[in-house]
């Protein structure tokens, strides 16, 4: 609960806080989608690693979350190979 309430502060807490959190976030996207062209699903990617990084601090276990992100890398593969 600790970590869940940290994180909600931290992201709905002061405006140059969430600048620093927005600027963060589009320096990600901007890295990442060097690498996967369709921004959508990068922007899907860095969702789902925040949230696997929020649930291993809470329950300890990184399984999930790994499969989580991979399966999103292993659907992108597949719209790839099509094109």
């Amino acid at each position: 609960m600790l970590v869940m309430d940290l994180s909600k502060r931290a992201w709905s807490g002061s405006k140059r806080a969430k600048l620093f959190y927005e600027r963060q976030q589009r320096l990600w996207i901007e890295l990442l989608v060097r690498y996967l062209p369709d921004r959508a699903t990068v922007e899907e990617l860095l969702q789902a690693f925040q949230g696997a990084v929020l649930a291993f601090l809470v329950t300890g276990d990184r399984e999930p979350g790994r499969r989580a992100v991979m399966r999103i890398l292993a659907n992108q593969e597949r719209v790839r190979s099509r094109a």
